[in-house]
């Protein structure tokens, strides 16, 4: 009886110290995940500078365009209807003002009516004249809708296409507040996945940090309504605000295929190897901190 409390109290023990040292001092691999997105950047954006409905498509979707070609013309009747007014407005004040040539004080009256009118006829023959739509660049050009064809009506300020060049697309992955510094500090190997090739890895490095914090996403496929991980904020003023903050971080793309955008990238982050144990205390720090809002 006693050899057999002696065999358990030595099984127990070894059990206890193997327990201690896979998490104390045993190193595993240890990796943050983090979604990221090959992106369009905001220079590439084409939007219309005045609403109007499409009146002639120039191009197909996809297609190599040069500096000042034409993408479409775009037609607003009613645009057009307030430059007419206007002009005769603007006929009818010069009229009267050179009427008045001797009556100072009216004279003054009218000549600032007459500057007013001018400058809105200007400003709208200015958006007529956008109603033009030319490629500031050369590039791949790609509609933002399938569904460009005449007739489609667009905002102003509405993304009509993208100057793409699939060559140098950039690359960016979000960062949470509880792993951006071990990214930044511990990171020595960078892996990708792209979401239509979920079984080739490619390697990749960062490019660049962003050194602080922002609630604005690259691309909706980032945010849960778009597949991905992070919410949106409810009250957001803007389409791509997330409800928490994240730092992010811009990668080298040029291992992996770039033959679209707005696609899901998978992103894993490699650091030193280290005990389980010291991980939960990072976590268990955080969340005391988090609570009493440190």
């Amino acid at each position: 009886m006693r050899k057999k409390s002696v065999a358990i109290y030595l099984g127990s023990s070894l059990l206890i110290a193997g327990i201690a040292f896979v998490l104390f001092y045993l190193p595993l691999p240890y990796k943050t995940y983090a979604q990221g997105v090959i992106y369009v950047p905001q220079e590439a954006y084409i939007r219309a500078q005045t609403e109007g409905f499409v009146d002639k498509v120039y191009i197909e979707n996809d297609t190599e365009i040069g500096v000042g070609d034409t993408i479409l013309e775009l037609d607003s009747p009613g645009l057009e209807s307030r430059a007419e007014v206007l002009r005769a407005q603007l006929d009818e004040a010069r009229f009267r003002y050179e009427a008045s040539v001797n009556n100072r004080t009216e004279s003054d009256i009218l000549l600032q009516e007459y500057r007013y009118l001018e400058q809105e006829y200007w400003d709208v023959t200015n958006r007529l004249s956008n109603l033009i739509i030319k490629s500031p660049a050369s590039g791949n050009f790609v509609f933002a809708y399938r569904n460009s064809e005449q007739g489609r009506f667009y905002n102003r300020g509405e993304i009509i296409g993208f100057l793409v060049d699939f060559e140098t697309l950039p690359l960016a992955a979000m960062i949470s507040e509880d792993d951006i510094d071990r990214v930044r500090s511990e990171t020595h190997a960078v892996t990708l996945k792209l979401a239509s090739q979920p079984n080739k890895e490619y390697p990749s490095k960062i490019l660049r940090q962003v050194p602080s914090s922002t609630r604005t996403l690259p691309s909706y496929v980032l945010s849960t309504e778009g597949g991905g991980l992070i919410a949106l904020d409810p009250n957001r003023t803007t389409d791509l605000e997330s409800y928490n903050s994240y730092f992010r971080v811009e990668l080298d793309s040029k291992a992996a295929p770039l033959d679209r955008f707005d696609e899901r990238v998978h992103v894993l982050f490699e650091h030193n190897p280290e005990p389980i144990a010291f991980r939960w205390y990072r976590a268990v720090r955080r969340l005391l901190l988090r609570q009493f809002d440190v």
